[in-house]
């Protein structure tokens, strides 16, 4: 909250609020206005549908607003893979930050499972383009090890970050929906240039069931027109839009 512009625009507790006994209440209501906090509540209508209902025995009706767009950024930035991407070790975090936070133990994949966690708890984000650490990579690192199913974890970490969102900032879910498609993308073109036989069999199976929960997606309007139209096509043949792209690789027309 010390971050965001107007941090009263989500603690509540607004002169005029009306609070109820929860035991005593059939019916409670959500009333969504599309548009921010000062906004809504200077919109007359709302205020005489807020206090009609609450004059309603058993009928609780509480007041929901867009939130301004500062909340979002960091997790947005972070979905993207842009400026706080999933890499953990180019970040210094707070000790209460992390809290109860752990890797997965066992995984090949973690930083999926981690790093969205982290941003969720935090309350301000700093960014410095200063060069403070090397990355070394070494022959025995996940990154030089051929592809396998345990590359796959990535996807069940992506899928775990939009049930987070879906409870705590659904504003966000079609953009890690966007980003878990294009993810399952490159995941089935490499299992196609690596794998044969069942070991390609059950990550088809695999990968199809993740499809089944976030597809039908539609174009994404920040996002470019040839991305777009891959979203559209894979949609109706995901595999072979995936054979198509590595043939194009194979070629060297795409890197």
């Amino acid at each position: 909250l010390p971050t965001v512009q107007k941090p009263a625009r989500y603690t509540g507790g607004e002169w005029g609020e009306i609070q109820k006994n929860k035991e005593d209440i059939r019916v409670r209501v959500a009333f969504c206005f599309p548009d921010t906090y000062e906004i809504g509540m200077s919109n007359l209508g709302m205020r005489i549908l807020y206090g009609v209902m609450n004059e309603m025995d058993g009928v609780w009706c509480e007041r929901v607003f867009a939130p301004w767009g500062d909340m979002e950024d960091a997790m947005r930035l972070h979905i993207r893979d842009e400026i706080f991407c999933q890499t953990p070790p180019n970040k210094l975090y707070r000790r209460t930050v992390i809290g109860d936070i752990r890797f997965p133990e066992g995984n090949l994949i973690d930083d999926e499972f981690f790093t969205y966690k982290v941003i969720g708890n935090c309350r301000k984000l700093a960014r410095s383009s200063a060069c403070m650490y090397a990355y070394r990579q070494q022959q025995g690192s996940a990154m030089h090890k051929a592809f396998s199913l345990r590359r796959l974890q990535g996807l069940e970490g992506k899928m775990q970050r939009l049930a987070y969102l879906q409870q705590r900032m659904p504003e966000l879910v079609y953009e890690a929906k966007f980003d878990l498609f294009f993810t399952a993308m490159f995941m089935m073109q490499s299992c196609l240039r690596s794998m044969k036989g069942q070991q390609l069999q059950q990550a088809r199976q695999y990968i199809r069931e993740v499809l089944q929960q976030i597809t039908p997606l539609e174009p994404h309007p920040g996002e470019s027109a040839r991305k777009n139209l891959l979203l559209k096509l894979a949609q109706k043949n995901f595999e072979g839009v995936c054979k198509f792209l590595n043939f194009l690789i194979r070629i060297h027309i795409l890197t």
